[in-house]
């Protein structure tokens, strides 16, 4: 797949609770929806405080289920283990990649 460099980094910077990883894949005016925690997010440095939000709230760790290419981008299905509320639970992420970089990433529950 096109993007799994990007895929497996982005699961590698939530195992590893590494922002700037995580970042290095963004666009600068780039958007998050995180359907789970009904936000959404916009630009390099929200980015980075959700990020950091996210990780110093729930102790947690991602496996990588799937990954597949779709128009513009990619889609993985991820199986997040840790101390909040209906853990296990699989998360769909679906990014937007423009010249490399994510443009937008939507997260949501369940498998698409």
């Amino acid at each position: 797949m096109k993007y799994q460099i990007i895929v497996n980094d982005l699961v590698e910077a939530f195992n590893s609770k590494d922002v700037e990883l995580f970042l290095k894949y963004f666009k600068s005016d780039a958007h998050v929806f995180d359907r789970g925690e009904k936000k959404d997010i916009t630009g390099i440095s929200s980015i980075r405080r959700w990020f950091d939000e996210t990780n110093s709230s729930f102790d947690f760790q991602t496996e990588l289920h799937s990954s597949e290419e779709i128009v513009q981008g990619f889609r993985f299905n991820a199986l997040v283990k840790g101390d909040f509320q209906g853990s296990p639970i699989t998360f769909c992420y679906e990014g937007i990649v423009n010249n490399g970089k994510v443009l937008r990433l939507d997260i949501s529950i369940g498998k698409r």
